[in-house]
């Protein structure tokens, strides 16, 4: 999608305005390169990160900025909201890559679990033409190749079966890889409401990286029905990661 303002109403899941910033991503834009001194943390994920059925106010990006804010009144604080709906591990591994270029104070990876452990099929460049998520716009910021993976779909995961852990165990170490070629940026992992112990096993290999702690689940944290966040999930999520931000 072009920048603007978009209404998408769906079936049991509450209507809200998406604005689309310059860069292709949900929000306000940002600049290349954060202002001196600015506290800019950039999150990965899915349509979870995305915010869908929420307002700008209440998705993850603007909660975790306002956690912040109030932790660290003396700093400017950015959230980048780089979720793209659909999308699965090894595309939040190349926005990964693709995010430090930004110059984030730190990367925070949510997990969307089993779905994320999916792997990125084919007709990637179809669907994304198809006006899945910002394609184009995500092209002009990291190249055709790149935006190409990163709003790639594949066959959905629903448990933490062998396909889906071989996806895990792969990507974990395309990641590490990058890692170790470049660990500068701080690395932060958060799970949706799942400690699956095959997860954290991997996740903790992950050069330099933190695991956030899961939020146990509540039933107002998630629309019902649907199962993206709520405004009130997204305030404990942003809370959790904030604490660990801060730790």
């Amino acid at each position: 999608r072009a920048p603007g303002k978009y209404y998408e109403p769906y079936p049991g899941r509450p209507s809200a305005t998406y604005a689309i910033g310059p860069q292709g991503f949900r929000g306000p834009g940002f600049d290349a390169t954060p202002a001196p001194g600015v506290l800019r943390v950039a999150l990965v994920g899915d349509s979870f990160v995305y915010g869908s059925g929420v307002e700008w106010p209440d998705t993850l990006a603007a909660r975790l900025a306002a956690e912040l804010r109030e932790r660290r009144p003396d700093r400017r604080v950015e959230g980048l909201d780089l979720g793209v709906p659909g999308t699965n591990l090894p595309s939040h591994v190349e926005m990964y890559a693709a995010a430090r270029t930004l110059h984030p104070s730190a990367i925070v990876i949510c997990l969307t679990l089993p779905n994320d452990l999916s792997d990125a099929g084919g007709a990637r460049e179809q669907r994304a033409r198809e006006g899945i998520s910002a394609y184009s716009l995500a092209a002009a910021l990291f190249g055709p190749p790149l935006a190409s993976f990163v709003t790639g779909l594949g066959e959905l995961s629903t448990r933490f079966d062998a396909r889906a852990l071989g996806v895990l165990h792969r990507e974990i170490a395309r990641l590490s890889a990058l890692r170790e070629a470049d660990a500068g940026t701080p690395l932060y992992f958060f799970t949706y409401a799942s400690d699956e112990p095959a997860v954290r096993e991997a996740l903790v290999t992950v050069p330099g990286a933190v695991i956030v702690d899961a939020v146990a689940p509540r039933p107002e944290h998630y629309i019902p029905g649907d199962g993206h966040p709520t405004p009130a999930g997204n305030r404990a999520f942003a809370a959790q990661i904030a604490e660990a931000l801060a730790r």
